[in-house]
């Protein structure tokens, strides 16, 4: 896949719903590096990931205002129902 041409390179799962996390790794490649912290971290931790980070991928939730704070390239998954609301 697309990732495993990219050593170095994780995918960190993180926040509270592990289903979610079974989902995403399942569609994945299986020579993906998939790192699953759902359940894991604190919000200090969470925020250290973020710090880390190359690209944050998240819901509109504390993640979006961390990564924007911290000046981080990041995507938004929202339902449509805030169009514009972004940009």
């Amino acid at each position: 896949g697309m990732l495993s041409r990219k050593p170095g390179l994780s995918i960190v799962l993180a926040g509270q719903k592990q289903a979610v996390a079974q989902a995403i790794t399942t569609q994945l490649p299986a020579d993906c590096s998939v790192i699953n912290a759902i359940g894991e971290t604190s919000v200090l931790q969470t925020l250290g990931l973020i710090q880390n980070s190359r690209l944050v991928i998240c819901n509109d939730s504390f993640p979006l205002h961390a990564a924007n704070a911290l000046a981080k390239p990041l995507v938004c998954v929202a339902n449509g129902q805030f169009e514009g609301r972004y940009y």
